[in-house]
């Protein structure tokens, strides 16, 4: 069979390769924002935060307010937006209004929070926000922009399992910005994880990268020579798509409510929910 030979090959390959180090994209991506996120103060006072106008620099108050400035780039989300609060706005009333299920005393993971831009519309929703982050650095930052935040719970992932989360108890499961940097591997297991978080009926609401739109794909074109050269870093764009997504979510039973461009045309949203266990 295909699978055993595909093990009796990594079997054969690990033979001349176990007396090197070999690093997953887990380990480049922990170590990639744990390093910005120490750096991030110094990076804006120097006017220094990659991929920013030096001149927007002072007007950051916290770390992922650059990312919405670099919407209106021409890699952008395919919109753009005159402030970091302006994104949030956008995310609050089209997204999650819309997306996420009613009431404010729900119990919501969110995969990814870096700075906390979507954490900060969330939290008014939750009786529980489960934080869970692959850099320790960067809940670390989390925990400083919202102190004494009771309803705030922040969980260390190694990528492989989340601990510390009651089974089937989630009501709501968000990623903005972070799955774009997971290879589809990485999204799967984190789907495998999320299947038995939910509570039936449990909705999730995650934004991807989405190579076949027009944007996507420049994006993924402008990167291909620094990956064969390099390799993959914590910023690199995974390959992903609308497609592969939706195989995903079928192949684990959940009921795809949309996957759509519409709200931001670079990259996908994926909602679906968790079907009653039977």
């Amino acid at each position: 069979m295909l699978h055993d030979r595909l093990r009796g090959l990594a079997r054969f390959l690990r033979k001349d390769t176990d007396a090197r180090p070999r690093r997953s994209r887990r380990s480049v991506n922990r170590e990639g924002w744990d390093r910005y996120a120490r750096s991030w103060d110094h990076m804006k006072a120097k006017g220094a935060i990659p991929d920013l106008d030096p001149t927007q620099a002072n007007r950051l108050e916290f770390l992922g307010d650059e990312w919405s400035l670099m919407g209106d780039g021409e890699l952008g989300y395919g919109m753009s937006f005159e402030s970091a609060p302006d994104l949030v706005r956008y995310l609050r009333d089209e997204v999650f209004a819309v997306h996420l299920p009613a009431g404010n005393d729900l119990r919501i993971l969110e995969l990814g929070p870096g700075g906390g831009r979507v954490t900060e519309i969330l939290l008014s929703r939750c009786r529980t926000l489960y934080a869970v982050d692959i850099s320790a650095e960067m809940l670390q930052r989390l925990r400083a922009r919202f102190p004494s935040t009771p309803a705030l719970e922040c969980i260390t992932t190694d990528g492989l399992a989340i601990t510390g989360i009651p089974p089937n108890s989630l009501d709501a499961a968000v990623s903005f910005d972070t799955m774009v940097h997971l290879e589809p591997h990485e999204i799967f297991r984190y789907l495998e994880i999320l299947r038995g978080l939910l509570r039936d009926g449990g909705r999730g609401v995650l934004h991807f990268g989405d190579v076949e739109t027009e944007l996507g794909c420049k994006l993924f074109r402008s990167q291909v020579d620094a990956v064969l050269r390099q390799g993959a870093d914590c910023g690199t764009f995974s390959v992903m798509s609308k497609s592969i997504m939706k195989k995903f979510l079928e192949e684990l039973d959940f009921e795809v409510e949309t996957i759509t461009n519409n709200l931001l045309p670079r990259d996908a949203v994926a909602v679906f929910r968790r079907a009653a266990r039977r």
